[in-house]
Protein backbone atom coordinates (compact mmCIF):
# COMPACT_ATOMS: atom_id res chain seq x y z
CA UNK A 1 0.00 0.00 0.00
CA UNK A 2 1.28 3.82 -1.05
CA UNK A 3 1.23 6.45 0.53
CA UNK A 4 -0.11 8.86 -2.00
CA UNK A 5 -1.04 12.56 -1.37
CA UNK A 6 -4.84 13.27 -2.36
CA UNK A 7 -4.33 15.84 -4.80
CA UNK A 8 -5.07 19.79 -3.46
CA UNK A 9 -8.79 20.36 -4.05
CA UNK A 10 -8.98 23.59 -6.37
CA UNK A 11 -12.25 25.10 -6.38
CA UNK A 12 -13.83 25.47 -9.73
CA UNK A 13 -13.27 29.07 -11.73
CA UNK A 14 -15.97 31.79 -10.60
CA UNK A 15 -16.60 32.06 -14.04
CA UNK A 16 -17.42 28.44 -14.76
CA UNK A 17 -20.90 28.80 -15.74
CA UNK A 18 -19.39 31.97 -18.75
CA UNK A 19 -16.77 29.26 -19.95
CA UNK A 20 -19.50 26.31 -20.60
CA UNK A 21 -22.23 28.96 -21.85
CA UNK A 22 -19.36 29.93 -24.80
CA UNK A 23 -18.92 26.15 -25.34
CA UNK A 24 -22.79 25.88 -25.99
CA UNK A 25 -22.83 29.06 -28.00
CA UNK A 26 -19.88 27.71 -30.06
CA UNK A 27 -22.12 24.52 -30.74
CA UNK A 28 -25.07 26.22 -31.57
CA UNK A 29 -22.93 28.87 -33.56
CA UNK A 30 -21.53 25.71 -36.21
CA UNK A 31 -24.72 23.95 -36.25
CA UNK A 32 -26.33 27.05 -37.23
CA UNK A 33 -24.19 28.15 -39.98
CA UNK A 34 -23.54 24.84 -41.18
CA UNK A 35 -27.31 24.07 -41.06
CA UNK A 36 -28.39 27.04 -42.51
CA UNK A 37 -25.32 26.33 -45.64
CA UNK A 38 -28.26 23.17 -46.70
CA UNK A 39 -31.08 25.23 -45.64
CA UNK A 40 -30.18 27.70 -48.02
CA UNK A 41 -29.70 25.43 -50.62
CA UNK A 42 -32.82 23.71 -50.47
CA UNK A 43 -34.96 26.35 -49.51
CA UNK A 44 -36.17 26.76 -52.97
CA UNK A 45 -37.68 23.30 -53.07
CA UNK A 46 -39.68 24.29 -50.02
CA UNK A 47 -41.46 27.65 -51.40
CA UNK A 48 -43.13 28.51 -54.45
CA UNK A 49 -41.24 29.57 -57.05
CA UNK A 50 -41.14 33.47 -58.02
CA UNK A 51 -42.70 34.30 -61.34
CA UNK A 52 -41.16 37.82 -62.26
CA UNK A 53 -43.02 39.61 -65.08
CA UNK A 54 -39.39 39.68 -66.83
CA UNK A 55 -36.15 39.29 -66.26
CA UNK A 56 -34.82 40.46 -62.75
CA UNK A 57 -32.07 42.61 -63.30
CA UNK A 58 -31.51 43.71 -59.62
CA UNK A 59 -32.51 42.39 -56.17
CA UNK A 60 -34.96 44.89 -56.13
CA UNK A 61 -36.94 43.70 -58.57
CA UNK A 62 -36.86 40.19 -57.39
CA UNK A 63 -38.15 41.20 -53.86
CA UNK A 64 -41.05 42.72 -55.45
CA UNK A 65 -41.85 39.15 -56.98
CA UNK A 66 -41.63 37.67 -54.11
CA UNK A 67 -44.47 37.66 -51.26
CA UNK A 68 -43.63 38.56 -47.80
CA UNK A 69 -43.13 35.02 -46.55
CA UNK A 70 -40.64 35.01 -49.22
CA UNK A 71 -38.74 37.89 -48.06
CA UNK A 72 -39.46 36.45 -44.16
CA UNK A 73 -37.39 33.23 -45.12
CA UNK A 74 -34.57 34.48 -47.22
CA UNK A 75 -34.08 37.07 -44.21
CA UNK A 76 -34.21 34.00 -41.55
CA UNK A 77 -31.62 32.64 -44.01
CA UNK A 78 -29.21 35.46 -43.45
CA UNK A 79 -30.18 36.41 -40.05
CA UNK A 80 -29.12 32.31 -38.83
CA UNK A 81 -25.88 32.30 -41.18
CA UNK A 82 -24.60 35.64 -39.86
CA UNK A 83 -26.12 34.72 -35.97
CA UNK A 84 -24.84 31.48 -36.45
CA UNK A 85 -21.21 32.99 -37.00
CA UNK A 86 -21.59 35.68 -34.39
CA UNK A 87 -22.32 33.27 -31.61
CA UNK A 88 -19.53 30.97 -32.54
CA UNK A 89 -16.84 33.58 -32.30
CA UNK A 90 -18.65 35.30 -29.22
CA UNK A 91 -18.46 31.40 -27.60
CA UNK A 92 -15.34 31.66 -28.27
CA UNK A 93 -14.66 34.81 -26.27
CA UNK A 94 -16.84 33.62 -23.32
CA UNK A 95 -14.62 30.73 -23.07
CA UNK A 96 -11.33 32.77 -23.42
CA UNK A 97 -12.94 34.93 -20.33
CA UNK A 98 -13.24 38.29 -22.47
CA UNK A 99 -14.52 40.92 -20.31
CA UNK A 100 -17.39 42.33 -23.04
CA UNK A 101 -18.32 38.84 -24.56
CA UNK A 102 -20.89 38.25 -22.65
CA UNK A 103 -22.80 41.30 -22.86
CA UNK A 104 -22.08 41.11 -26.56
CA UNK A 105 -23.39 37.84 -26.43
CA UNK A 106 -26.41 38.34 -24.68
CA UNK A 107 -27.53 41.19 -27.49
CA UNK A 108 -25.94 39.26 -30.10
CA UNK A 109 -28.60 36.05 -29.35
CA UNK A 110 -31.46 38.53 -27.85
CA UNK A 111 -31.76 40.31 -31.53
CA UNK A 112 -31.88 36.62 -33.19
CA UNK A 113 -34.99 35.70 -30.45
CA UNK A 114 -36.36 39.06 -31.40
CA UNK A 115 -36.51 38.47 -35.08
CA UNK A 116 -37.65 35.23 -35.06
CA UNK A 117 -41.04 36.39 -32.63
CA UNK A 118 -41.61 38.38 -35.10
CA UNK A 119 -41.21 36.34 -37.82
CA UNK A 120 -43.29 33.86 -35.86
CA UNK A 121 -46.40 36.53 -35.47
CA UNK A 122 -45.81 37.25 -39.12
CA UNK A 123 -46.35 34.07 -40.04
CA UNK A 124 -49.04 33.03 -37.27
CA UNK A 125 -51.04 36.22 -38.78
CA UNK A 126 -50.71 34.81 -42.50
CA UNK A 127 -51.37 31.38 -42.31
CA UNK A 128 -48.28 30.12 -42.88
CA UNK A 129 -48.41 26.24 -42.90
CA UNK A 130 -47.56 23.67 -40.01
CA UNK A 131 -43.94 22.96 -40.71
CA UNK A 132 -43.05 26.44 -40.94
CA UNK A 133 -44.69 27.56 -37.52
CA UNK A 134 -43.24 24.40 -35.89
CA UNK A 135 -39.18 25.80 -37.33
CA UNK A 136 -39.86 29.10 -36.36
CA UNK A 137 -41.10 28.17 -32.99
CA UNK A 138 -37.77 25.53 -32.54
CA UNK A 139 -35.75 28.66 -33.60
CA UNK A 140 -37.37 31.36 -31.57
CA UNK A 141 -36.34 28.51 -28.56
CA UNK A 142 -32.53 28.38 -29.33
CA UNK A 143 -32.22 31.68 -29.75
CA UNK A 144 -33.88 32.61 -26.58
CA UNK A 145 -32.00 30.23 -24.59
CA UNK A 146 -29.04 30.83 -26.06
CA UNK A 147 -30.14 35.17 -25.01
CA UNK A 148 -30.76 33.55 -21.42
CA UNK A 149 -27.40 32.11 -20.89
CA UNK A 150 -25.42 34.74 -22.22
CA UNK A 151 -27.61 37.39 -20.31
CA UNK A 152 -26.51 34.91 -17.24
CA UNK A 153 -22.58 34.99 -18.39
CA UNK A 154 -22.77 38.72 -18.97
CA UNK A 155 -23.82 39.22 -14.88
CA UNK A 156 -21.28 36.31 -13.97
CA UNK A 157 -18.50 38.19 -15.82
CA UNK A 158 -19.45 41.45 -14.17
CA UNK A 159 -19.68 40.14 -10.69
CA UNK A 160 -16.51 38.17 -11.04
CA UNK A 161 -14.14 40.20 -13.63
CA UNK A 162 -11.59 38.37 -14.63
CA UNK A 163 -7.53 39.72 -14.32
CA UNK A 164 -7.55 42.68 -16.45
CA UNK A 165 -3.82 40.95 -17.76
CA UNK A 166 -5.21 37.55 -18.76
CA UNK A 167 -4.08 36.56 -21.96
CA UNK A 168 -1.39 38.79 -22.21
CA UNK A 169 2.46 38.25 -22.04
CA UNK A 170 4.53 39.39 -19.07
CA UNK A 171 6.49 42.82 -19.77
CA UNK A 172 9.74 40.93 -19.41
CA UNK A 173 8.54 38.32 -22.08
CA UNK A 174 11.40 37.69 -24.59
CA UNK A 175 9.96 35.13 -27.48
CA UNK A 176 13.81 34.63 -28.46
CA UNK A 177 14.06 32.91 -25.05
CA UNK A 178 12.85 29.61 -25.98
CA UNK A 179 15.58 28.86 -28.80
CA UNK A 180 17.79 25.87 -27.81
CA UNK A 181 20.46 27.23 -27.15
CA UNK A 182 19.05 28.95 -24.53
CA UNK A 183 17.04 26.18 -22.70
CA UNK A 184 17.82 24.24 -19.78
CA UNK A 185 19.81 21.53 -20.46
CA UNK A 186 17.07 19.26 -19.10
CA UNK A 187 14.58 20.77 -21.36
CA UNK A 188 16.42 20.18 -24.58
CA UNK A 189 15.62 17.35 -26.74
Amino acid sequence: MTNSIPPAEQSPSPRAFAQATGLILQLVGIVLTLGTCCWWSFAGLTQKQLHPTSQPGSLGEVVAAADTLQIWSMAAVCVSFAGGLALAALGLGLQAEKRRSGTIAAWTAGAGAVFWFAYFAFALTHSAGIGRLIWIVLMLLVWGLCAVLSVISADELKRNPPPADLGKAPKDFKPDRLIDREMPPDLRA
